[in-house]
């Protein structure tokens, strides 16, 4: 009995060991680094949430019109014209549609958002909002 309580206790011991503090600690890529403390925290990944494109719309527009009216392949095109080439298939697949932006329809066209801005802005230059 005490000796079975002993071998459970220590296999635990043994397992937790291996797989919460051992285990991780060989799998990162600083445990050949001599330098790194355990107690460090990792460094942080890029802030950078998106790409910015490097390409304008005339050079996509470009590429569209060499594809479907020269007979270029995508490749070629993406090449010539220095557009991604998964761009350039997205737009000629319709998946992603040229001049649209991403996101849900707009309630209120540009014109409407301005005049609904500027009505604002002057309600509150006459002192409309202002609580008592």
């Amino acid at each position: 009995m005490l000796v079975s309580k002993l071998i459970d206790f220590f296999l635990f011991y043994f397992f937790f060991i291996f797989f919460f503090i051992e285990w991780p600690i060989r799998n990162t890529k600083y445990s050949g680094d001599d330098n790194f403390n355990l107690g460090q925290a990792r460094p942080h990944r890029s802030t950078e949430t998106a790409k910015e494109k490097k390409w304008s719309d005339d050079q996509i527009v470009g590429a569209i019109q060499a594809v479907i009216n020269d007979g270029l392949s995508i490749n070629q095109a993406a090449d010539n014209y220095q557009v991604p080439r998964s761009t350039l298939k997205d737009r000629l697949s319709e998946r992603v549609t040229h001049g649209v932006n991403p996101g849900p329809k707009l309630y209120l066209t540009k014109d409407e958002q301005q005049g609904l801005a500027d009505y604002l802005i002057s309600a509150a230059n006459i002192g409309y909002g202002k609580d008592s």
